[in-house]
């Protein structure tokens, strides 16, 4: 599954599951059976906001690394030229990288993993799901395999990287401020880049980015359908009852008619400690209208 760039540099929310890279297996959700309930109910999947995800140090340690990196970029610059380039570009990134803006859900390649049973499957006593991959085909987002890096030098040199990328014709500059498309494109490398030590779960990640500023500034550059989708992804209210805010999107098969879910789920696994029967989990997804899917047991042994 290949899908078409974004056009402009902060619209990656705006196309339909916009992915950078190529896949054709599913990937994988894990999380507790009365959560995955909800989820087949609704047709939905709930994204965290970046800086009250169950990882204290997401978005936020490669975003300090990146900011402390510009900053350097923008106190040694030679010329006054470039530094202006450099106060632009650390301005511009800092506005945009704001972890409250940003709304990440994770999923995996693995399906059955103890190390993520015990995170993120409540000890072995949840499930883990899969989905097609034209059920990602719903989504008003971005989608991206995250890279593992060691140490602080490694992530610094993304700048490079990306400054590469701001510069072709991927985004290209005639539609957009310089420091903007590179501060944006840094905003790429913040949201798909973790410590090396998380590897082991070969995350691929839907990210949801709001900047509200700039809504009216895209609202000329877009078709009226895509721009009135983007502004219908307003996240939950928090407040006293709810401390946490979310963003629900619908997964499913995008047609003419809405979103087809009926053929997303493609297996469900229940944990090693699981009380679920395969016959309950089986009969649950069947009365709610999935086909063509598997129940299966996981195959570690719980140690």
């Amino acid at each position: 599954m290949k899908q078409a760039a974004v056009r402009r540099p902060f619209l990656w929310s705006i196309e339909v599951a916009f992915s950078e890279f190529v896949f054709d297996k599913p990937l994988f959700h894990y999380t507790s059976t009365e959560s995955f309930k909800i989820i087949a109910e609704s047709g939905q999947m709930r994204f965290s906001r970046a800086d009250q995800t169950n990882d204290p140090f997401e978005v936020q340690f490669v975003r300090k690394v990146l900011l402390d990196h510009l900053s350097c970029l923008h106190e040694s610059a030679k010329t006054e030229r470039d530094r202006l380039f450099w106060k632009q570009i650390l301005n511009s990134y800092e506005q945009v990288s704001e972890p409250r803006r940003l709304y990440l859900c994770c999923w995996s390649t693995r399906q059955d993993s103890i190390a993520m049973w015990r995170l993120y499957g409540q000890e072995g006593k949840g499930v883990v799901f899969g989905l097609r991959p034209r059920a990602f085909s719903s989504f008003d987002c971005r989608l991206a395999q995250v890279e593992y890096l060691s140490g602080e030098t490694e992530i610094s040199d993304l700048v490079a990287k990306y400054a590469a990328k701001a510069n072709s014709d991927y985004y290209g500059l005639n539609n957009a401020p310089e420091g903007l498309a590179l501060a944006v494109r840094l905003l790429e490398a913040t949201i798909n880049t973790k410590r090396k030590e998380w590897d082991y779960e070969s995350e691929v990640r839907l990210s949801f980015s709001f900047n509200e500023e700039r809504y009216d500034s895209i609202k000329e550059e877009v078709e009226e359908i895509l721009y009135n989708r983007f502004q219908s992804l307003e996240p939950t209210v928090a407040s006293k009852e709810v401390e946490k805010q979310y963003v629900f999107q619908e997964f499913g098969k995008r047609t003419k008619d809405g979103v087809d879910r009926s053929g997303a789920i493609v297996e469900l696994i229940l944990g090693p400690k699981c009380d679920w029967s395969l016959d309950e989990a089986a009969h649950f997804l069947s009365d709610l209208g999935y086909k063509k899917f598997c129940v299966r047991e996981a195959d570690i042994t719980w140690r």
